[in-house]
């Protein structure tokens, strides 16, 4: 029973493991890194390491933007 009980505190949880919250970032920046494909003239999928690197870039400095950090007004 001792299982179960951990099974179920961790499922309230909200916060994300730290596992989670990577394979987020990285599902962000595939998603960003195909869409650059696309604008760059790609008709098929997937992408190039620049491009990969690009939205990384992109979404880190989104990330360090004061208006993206939440403000109590």
């Amino acid at each position: 029973m001792p299982s179960r009980n951990r099974d179920i505190a961790s499922k309230g949880s909200e916060t994300p493991s730290p596992e989670q919250d990577t394979g987020h970032r990285l599902n962000e920046i595939q998603r960003r890194a195909c869409r650059l494909h696309h604008q760059h003239g790609a008709t098929c999928g997937g992408y190039t390491l620049e491009e990969w690197l690009e939205a990384e870039h992109e979404l880190d400095e989104e990330n360090k933007r004061p208006e993206n950090k939440d403000h109590v007004h």
